[in-house]
């Protein structure tokens, strides 16, 4: 239920591991470093919402949100694979 940019999904979870987030580097001298995959990651990467899914199908989410899904996992909740 939360679009965000790809970068505080980074940053919450290193903060739930209690890690300090990587250091950003500017995309132009990531080039060459990092593998495409990962360049296409942040260079191509759109924000989605969740909406259609639960008005069209009535899907109710278990997490909602990646915080939600994050604080889960760190947590240790198995579902729905329990």
């Amino acid at each position: 239920d939360e679009a965000v940019p790809p970068h505080e999904v980074i940053e919450y979870a290193c903060k739930l591991a209690g890690v300090p987030p990587p250091a950003a580097i500017p995309l132009s001298d990531a080039a060459g470093q990092v593998s495409d995959a990962r360049m296409s990651f942040y260079t191509e990467s759109k924000r989605v919402s969740n909406d259609r899914i639960k008005q069209e199908l009535g899907v109710k989410l278990l997490f909602p949100t990646y915080r939600e899904g994050l604080d889960a996992l760190f947590a240790g909740d198995q579902r729905p694979f329990d």
